[in-house]
Order: structure tokens, then sequence, then C-alpha cells
């Protein structure tokens, strides 16, 4: 890259986060990471640090290894699963367990 060239890169990810009062976790399909934690703010401050991490990371290796890193999402199985989960209930709602499940997306600005 030249000199004076914007090195800045925004990315975003979309993740999906299932859970009910203590316990909550969540996955990124697009890089097929994934936390835990106690609460939905929880789980979303550390995916988006898991991410922001994993990405700065990823950009450090050379050519070959970023593309594989930045394009390593989870399987497609998984991403019908969320899907149709998706389509059956409204991007926030109760589940018939209790629990409750939220999509969001993550910019990581790299």
């Amino acid at each position: 890259m030249a000199p004076g060239e914007d090195m800045d890169h925004t990315f975003t990810y979309f993740c999906v986060a299932e859970g009910n009062d203590d316990k909550w976790e969540a996955i990124c399909l697009n890089l097929d990471i994934a936390v835990e934690g106690n609460t939905l703010a929880d789980v979303k401050a550390r995916m988006h640090e898991s991410v922001k991490s994993y990405v700065l990371e990823a950009l450090q290796m050379p050519e070959p290894d970023q593309n594989r890193l930045l394009n390593r999402s989870v399987p497609l199985s998984l991403k019908l699963k969320y899907a149709f989960k998706l389509l059956r209930h409204s991007l926030k709602s109760a589940r018939r367990d209790g629990g409750l499940q939220e999509s969001f997306e993550i910019p990581c600005h790299a």
C-alpha cells in the first residue's frame, strides 16, 4: 500500500445470541467464533472484543492466511438452523423454553 492511502477498512459480522436470565451464548456466523456470558450485554461485549482481536491478528498474517482466516464461516447447516429460527421468530423474541434469541451485527474497523 502506498504512503498516504487510506488503510481503514470496515467489516461487518453477523452474530446470533441465545440465552435466559443467567446464561447466554453467541456465535459469529461469519468467523465461527463463539462466546458465553451472563447477560446479553455481556456476550455482545465479549463477541465484539473477540471479533476485533481475531480480525486484527488475521490482518497481520500473509495474504493467503488472511483470506483463509477472514473467510472462515460456520458450516452451512448451522447457518440454515439460525436462518430458520430467525424466520420463525422476530429478531428478538421469547423462545418456547423461556429463553431469548437475538441477532446483532458487529462492525470492526481495521
